[in-house]
């Protein structure tokens, strides 16, 4: 972000991650919870639409609950990879935060958040 090598800015961001542990602790435990949350809800969502579109809609299969879990794993699957990029996209809004506030927190900021971060410094 602020055009160093790679070794130094990565040495930059893991102090900068030492100086603010309670705002990463606490990312990683949303995240995770996102996570659980979202995956849970997702695939247990789509099997259950599966079973039951399978079960009434198409009389013929003889055993729903096989492409059920088929979807299932589908579905965990491809929630895997969307919250990937949720889990990633937070990490590098935070550290965008972090490094603006770091900086003076006023020149780049929007006017939404001139006031939050205010409040942190006081």
């Amino acid at each position: 972000m602020k055009g160093t090598n790679f070794c130094s800015s990565a040495m930059a961001c893991f102090y900068m991650m030492i100086r603010n542990p309670a705002a990463w602790s606490a990312l990683t435990y949303i995240s995770y919870i996102m996570f659980f949350l979202g995956k849970g809800l997702i695939v247990t969502a789509s099997a259950w639409l599966t079973y039951i579109l399978t079960q009434y809609a198409l009389p013929n299969i003889q055993q729903p609950l096989v492409p059920a879990i088929a979807n299932g794993l589908w579905a965990y699957l491809c929630a895997s990879l969307f919250l990937g990029i949720f889990d990633f996209s937070a990490m590098a809004i935070l550290q965008c935060f972090c490094v603006n506030y770091e900086l003076g927190g006023t020149c780049y900021t929007p006017d939404a958040l001139v006031d939050f971060i205010d409040q942190l410094e006081e």
